[in-house]
């Protein structure tokens, strides 16, 4: 069975100028917390199975009896009436920003957002919006469904293969040159993108000591009054929790005389 993709009901409406925003923004709210709205038990059920549901709009017209082509303008006639209704429901704690964030996501339309960071890295349309879907849950690894799903929300029934992913990933890892950033790979699962605090000047200092100037751990501890363990933790930690290009950027940098985070 084909898994269909979030509000594609909705998403296929819109692009067809059948729906505006604010019915759109209103599907979306009911899909976040349908109980929240206070709507007669048959209207209620029409959104359960043209939202949350997504059944197709055909199929819900021929089990209900409907006229072809008719659903859409059903849905879109509720959905007006919800938006209506702004006062007599709670909202499931998104703001107004964040629902019309998700939206924008949904109909392709953030490509404002994907710009900068398209000049920035040279990213392609399609790299920048899997690194922003990886940044805006930065630390956190998201399956490779859910990412595909999210990056071709925009084309729900032509979404190609997961290796796609790996492809992208793999390009933009090398686009990130310097970033204080990494994505990671969670083998059988998916990826997350990892945010790099700049290491503290006397960790950079101490791995520079080490690494590049051959010093051993007791060496570098005795001239900064530590143990030789400290040193050593340090000095890990900052190989291990930093990208080596940026890393090697910084430690040249200071080495130079002129400490800074790249």
């Amino acid at each position: 069975m084909v898994r269909r993709q979030p509000l594609q009901n909705i998403v296929a409406l819109k692009r067809k100028g059948l729906l505006t925003e604010q019915q759109v923004l209103a599907a979306h709210r009911f899909s976040k917390n349908p109980n929240a709205f206070v709507v007669a038990p048959t209207l209620y059920r029409v959104l359960h199975d043209a939202i949350l549901r997504d059944e197709p709009l055909e199929t819900m017209e021929k089990r209900r009896g409907w006229p072809a082509r008719s659903a859409k303008a059903i849905v879109g006639l509720i959905l007006h009436a919800l938006q209506e209704m702004q006062g007599s429901h709670e909202e499931a704690g998104e703001d107004d920003a964040s629902a019309r964030e998700t939206v924008a996501f949904l109909m392709a339309d953030d490509a404002r957002d994907l710009i900068p960071l398209m000049e920035r890295f040279g990213f392609t349309q399609r790299e920048a919006r899997l690194f922003r879907i990886l940044e805006r849950s930065a630390g956190n690894c998201i399956g490779k469904e859910t990412l595909l799903a999210r990056l071709y929300a925009d084309r729900p029934l032509d979404t190609p293969d997961q290796k796609i992913l790996d492809v992208f990933v793999c390009k933009i890892r090398k686009k990130l040159d310097g970033a204080p950033c990494r994505i990671e790979t969670e083998h059988g699962v998916g990826y997350r993108l990892v945010k790099l605090q700049a290491p503290g000047e006397r960790d950079l200092s101490w791995y520079v000591q080490h690494v590049y100037e051959g010093k051993s751990f007791r060496e570098i501890a005795a001239a900064s009054g530590v143990h030789a363990s400290t040193v050593m933790r340090s000095v890990n930690r900052t190989a291990e929790t930093q990208d080596p290009e940026a890393l090697d950027q910084a430690a040249r940098v200071l080495r130079g005389g002129h400490h800074q985070w790249l």
